[in-house]
């Protein structure tokens, strides 16, 4: 009974740690796009985030990883070394940065459902206090993106919680968060959020969980056609949009990213080695190939683009591993598959890869499926 009792403690400790460290972490990315903003070197707090958490759950009490995601981080360190050993430190910090992804997305947490659902409420005002605050650099259109500072990573957690509340029939919650991610308007974000909710909802209608099964099967082959194709698409929706006198360049359509594209595209097309086709060019090499590019329409650093990403430093053999992983995460139940699917949409204009903190609020929405949560 004594020992019970003890375990019982011991529960509710975590809850309240986790619950914390929850809470610090959200204030951590609100406080950061609304005081700091993008492209200033104190971004990097962002990213610091779920090493942050790591150390404090291992200053506090024994770290929880979910152990069967490590297998990925070891296979990943084994098939990035033969190309490590020849590298520059760039591509040594690009390989650190995705490895502290693996690291954020292998973090277990105990936080009450209760602190997830207050989490929302958090979200969805400071998404007002966002827009209030931001007022003057809106330029909200279902064709140009916004200019704010908001629009960036922020933008991208909100229909998360979202698809965590559809899943979990919380109506007023998945209302104020479809509020939310269409006050901030991240187009790639109101997309991939629409899709899963129709899927969300096909799958509670009878007779439509094996069609919908089928089209979770084909949906990451789709990705990946859209996704190498990115440019084409751009460009024929630009000359699409003219017939109704809508002039926008693909370049302006894409925030940029046409141009970049093209020059990786190019890049994929002169590459002729077995080995690079096979094998990609190594971790971190979109990050040189870029640095040697240089276009007055573009300030893009990485390519926001994580399918072509990864065709270029893993080759196929990286884009086989992705879909393959896709197709099994997609037939999930819950949240878990519906999320990913999420996930795999967000991949055709950012670097989500790379977003330790998005891993983090992934696992944080995951983690109550999984029978982590109990309640205080």
């Amino acid at each position: 009974m004594q020992k019970l009792k003890s375990q019982d403690t011991n529960l509710t400790t975590n809850n309240l740690l986790n619950s914390r460290i929850l809470t610090v972490f959200l204030l951590t990315q609100v406080a950061t796009y609304l005081t700091i903003f993008n492209d200033t070197e104190f971004r990097i707090f962002i990213y610091l985030t779920p090493l942050i958490i790591l150390f404090i759950q291992t200053a506090t009490n024994s770290p929880k990883i979910d152990k069967s995601n490590l297998t990925y981080l070891i296979l990943y360190v084994i098939y990035c070394a033969p190309f490590l050993a020849f590298s520059e430190s760039s591509n040594i910090l690009a390989f650190l940065h995705i490895l502290c992804s693996i690291v954020a997305a292998s973090l277990v947490f105990n936080t009450s459902p209760k602190y997830l659902e207050k989490s929302i409420y958090f979200a969805f005002f400071s998404a007002i206090l966002l827009i209030i605050t931001l007022q003057e650099q809106l330029g909200i259109s279902l064709f140009m993106p916004t200019q704010a500072s908001y629009e960036s990573s922020f933008a991208l957690l909100i229909p998360l919680m979202a698809i965590w509340s559809a899943s979990n029939r919380k109506n007023l919650l998945l209302i104020l968060s479809i509020i939310s991610s269409f006050i901030i308007f991240k187009r790639i974000a109101l997309l991939a959020l629409l899709v899963v909710l129709a899927l969300i909802y096909l799958d509670r209608i009878n007779g439509m969980k094996k069609v919908n099964s089928i089209i979770k099967i084909f949906i990451p082959l789709i990705l990946l056609f859209v996704g190498l194709e990115s440019n084409y698409i751009f460009q024929s929706i630009s000359y699409y949009l003219r017939n109704y006198d809508i002039f926008i360049s693909p370049n302006a359509l894409s925030s940029g990213r046409f141009e970049i594209l093209n020059y990786a595209s190019k890049y994929l097309e002169q590459r002729t080695g077995f080995v690079q086709i096979i094998f990609g060019d190594g971790v971190g090499s979109t990050n040189t190939l870029l640095s040697l590019y240089s276009y007055a329409g573009s300030n893009f650093t990485l390519l926001h683009n994580d399918y072509i990403r990864v065709l270029i430093d893993y080759g196929w053999t990286g884009i086989v591993i992705l879909i393959s992983l896709q197709i099994y995460f997609f037939r999930k139940q819950g949240f878990i598959g519906y999320a990913s699917i999420y996930s795999s949409i967000l991949f055709l204009t950012d670097n989500i890869i790379s977003y330790h903190f998005y891993w983090v609020f992934f696992l944080l929405l995951r983690a109550q499926e999984k029978g982590i949560f109990s309640a205080p």
